[in-house]
């Protein structure tokens, strides 16, 4: 290998892996990140070095930062879309903390879980409970608490799995670096199912997780 190509793929090298070092301290607010940029601005010396045609070498950095960037959104897509189970969906729901783990089967006790929340201003009134009746015809909702810490919960990265007789409430929690600024706080949702499909919900033995 001649020396012109050396340094161009040294260069991108060195620049490739300066703006994976520099992304990550970023994301965990590292106080002095752009001392890395000095990597980067290493590779692109050498990129700048080498005997490569301009047009080659301006496409080369400016192309790295852009892969190594979309390379861990595409990565964080995939993983927020879990896989679904029929019958079953997620949603957030606010409830208090005494009332979470355990079945709403009716209207009436939807309306007792928010009348629990602090300043729960709802009224009891003949359309909301018309409205929670033709819902709870159909389906019926388990509330629980899950998340917190580095990340919150998305409806979109929770799973239902039954197995036998339990029902596993599965969060796929992100996996890339915990921020370093603060921690968040757990989510209220509700798991909905389908009572036509599961007619023996309320005898699953309830298993929450993370993978």
């Amino acid at each position: 290998m001649n020396k012109s190509n050396l340094y161009y793929y040294l260069g991108i090298l060195t620049q490739t892996l300066g703006c994976i070092i520099l992304y990550i301290v970023f994301f965990m607010s590292f106080p002095y990140f752009w001392l890395f940029s000095l990597v980067v601005l290493a590779g692109i010396f050498l990129i700048l070095k080498s005997g490569k045609r301009t047009a080659t070498k301006a496409i080369t950095i400016i192309a790295v930062p852009i892969i190594i960037a979309i390379l861990p959104a595409v990565s964080l897509l995939t993983q927020r879309n879990a896989p679904k189970t029929e019958g079953i969906l997620f949603e957030e729901f606010f409830f208090s903390d005494e009332d979470q783990n355990k079945w709403l089967e009716n209207a009436n006790d939807e309306l007792q879980v928010l009348k629990n929340v602090e300043n729960f201003t709802q009224l009891e009134n003949k359309a909301t409970t018309d409205k929670l009746d033709a819902f709870y015809k159909h389906k019926a909702k388990y509330i629980f608490v899950i998340g917190g810490g580095c990340f919150v919960a998305e409806t979109t990265e929770m799973e239902a799995k039954i197995i036998s007789d339990s029902l596993f409430i599965i969060w796929h929690e992100p996996n890339f670096p915990c921020a370093t600024a603060g921690k968040h706080s757990r989510t209220n949702m509700a798991l909905e199912i389908d009572k036509k499909l599961y007619p023996n919900y309320k005898n699953f033995k309830v298993i929450i997780k993370n993978e």
